[in-house]
């Protein structure tokens, strides 16, 4: 994440802070295409008038939707996992 201290401006290619800049009132107010080592990646503009965006990224480190998230996705590759064993097993 960066900032644009003047114009109290937060840039973030990160898709969690997106979400979770946006459930905390953080209007986006724009994006735009990077190239990095030939990859292309998108940045979306923050309007941060208030300077919550640093506390609202160790916020989410704690939260119920990083948690949430992170069962999630553990469930999902224990899914996958037993498909794949089901799969091999035929």
């Amino acid at each position: 994440m960066s900032e644009d201290i003047n114009n109290n401006i937060v840039e973030t290619d990160n898709l969690n802070f997106m979400a979770y800049f946006k459930m905390n009132g953080l209007k986006c107010i724009g994006a735009r295409v990077e190239c990095f080592h030939n990859k292309e990646k998108v940045i979306l503009l923050f309007n941060d008038p208030e300077e919550k965006a640093t506390n609202l990224e160790f916020q989410w480190y704690e939260s119920e939707s990083r948690q949430f998230q992170d069962l999630r996705s553990f469930f999902r590759n224990e899914i996958d996992k037993q498909l794949r064993g089901y799969r091999d097993g035929k």
